[in-house]
């Protein structure tokens, strides 16, 4: 669905962000914008390559997926209405997560050159872009945390493992071969003999 330059900018004044602009900049906004639709589980950031386009979320949702030891993890969902990568595209960085919509989705589409005249106009949205960002910063760290930790417990289980299960097996194999012997001598004599003794 394509939504009027009006519809768009009634949406971009629900995000936090913009919501203090003055009227001409939140027009610019709807101008420069291109409209996305994604279906369910549609990828449109992809991690690794260059972050060339910043976006709004005007409606569904967004999983952020990261890879860690071989597996994705949603490391942050999002609701609209939202902004989505400026930070990555301001440092000039290659992206690090996965962008998946979830449910039907509908976003903006803007580009650097964008960004960097909004920031250079508007320095307040700098100022809250930063502000913004930290929790999402700290909560990647946890995560990478949390996962380390996990493997150097399962390690550390391993490891364990492995020392337990050395001395259970030499156990496990002197009681079966208690347990051989108990049998031949209840055979008699001729399995005593049979045993050597």
């Amino acid at each position: 669905m394509t939504r009027t330059r009006e519809e768009v900018g009634d949406l971009l004044r629900q995000v936090d962000l913009f919501a203090d602009l003055p009227g001409e900049r939140v027009e610019w906004l709807a101008e420069r914008a291109e409209q996305v639709e994604l279906e369910d589980g549609e990828l449109f950031v992809r991690r690794g390559l260059p972050a060339r386009h910043w976006h709004v979320l005007l409606a569904g949702g967004v999983d952020w997926l990261l890879e860690l030891d071989g597996t994705e993890t949603v490391v942050n969902h999002m609701d609209a209405v939202n902004y989505m990568g400026m930070t990555t595209v301001m440092a000039g960085d290659d992206t690090l997560v996965n962008g998946v919509a979830v449910g039907p989705t509908e976003v903006l589409r803007y580009t650097e050159a964008d960004l960097f005249e909004l920031v250079r106009e508007e320095p307040d949205v700098l100022r809250e872009i930063v502000r913004q960002f930290r929790p999402n910063i700290a909560r990647a760290e946890a995560i990478t945390r949390q996962r380390e930790k996990l493997a150097a417990l399962g390690e550390l289980s391993a490891g364990l493992a492995h020392e337990i299960n050395n001395p259970a097996a030499a156990a496990r194999r002197a009681a079966e071969e208690l347990g051989r012997r108990v049998d031949v001598l209840r055979g008699g004599l001729g399995g005593a003999a049979a045993l050597g003794v």
